[in-house]
């Protein structure tokens, strides 16, 4: 549900773009050549590096075919069959800022990072963890599913799940702190760095008695989304 200014690294209105796509007038800041972005880097000799959380990147599971493109993948969520409201074995994030400070200053990177703690079950160091957090997360993972929660009126439903809404910006609210850290790592690199922000997805905490994602409400489908080129002259 795009809103606001389309332009990214202040004048181009794609950041990538296949050269297979229809032609287009508007600016491309890359064309890729390649089926995937992934190995579009690889052939130009980039080190490309993948990070994740959620169990669709758990490499363990022969369905999941995205981290054997990479280079390297570190997944740090839960394994085959271990309950998700657990929580990850390691933090993403955490292991965002290691790959970061690796790779810099050695040869070019490409890394993609899908940071799980703001998924629920919205892990994160320090977060809420009381009764009421408790509770908020069991029904969540009760309408797992259904993505609806009828028993409860949506005005109660949206009450209780507030702890849930809470717990989900702490841990954003840590993530923005790594991010910083990776960022003061950047900015001190021989060479610039390209760098693309955004939510794969938003969350429904009650709303129109909606749970979870995977449902096209508002609230969904609309996602930040930054690009910036950090380093170096800027």
């Amino acid at each position: 549900m795009p809103t606001g200014p389309h332009l990214y690294l202040g004048r181009y209105a794609r950041v990538w773009r296949s050269q297979a796509a229809r032609p287009t007038s508007k600016a491309v800041y890359e064309w890729i050549d390649t089926p995937t972005i992934i190995e579009h880097y690889g052939r130009r000799g980039y080190l490309v590096h993948g990070v994740g959380g959620v169990q669709f990147f758990d490499p363990r599971n022969e369905a999941n075919f995205l981290p054997a493109l990479f280079d390297s993948f570190e997944y740090c969520g839960p394994s085959a069959g271990q309950a998700i409201e657990d929580g990850p074995v390691a933090f993403t994030a955490h292991a965002l800022e290691t790959a970061v400070a690796k790779m810099n200053g050695t040869v070019p990177f490409f890394l993609f990072a899908n940071l799980s703690e703001t998924h629920y079950p919205y892990h994160s160091p320090g977060c809420s963890d009381d009764e009421a957090t408790r509770d908020a997360l069991r029904i969540m993972q009760l309408s797992e599913g259904e993505k609806r929660y009828p028993a409860i009126a949506e005005g109660r439903l949206i009450e209780l799940l507030q702890p849930a809404r809470t717990r989900q910006r702490e841990s954003l609210r840590w993530i923005d702190t790594m991010l910083g850290r990776v960022l003061d790592i950047l900015l001190n690199a021989e060479m610039p760095t390209l760098i693309v922000v955004c939510a794969d997805h938003g969350e429904s905490f009650g709303e129109g008695g909606l749970v979870g994602h995977g449902h096209p409400a508002p609230e969904v489908m609309t996602v930040p989304m930054w690009a910036g080129l950090v380093g170096p002259t800027h």
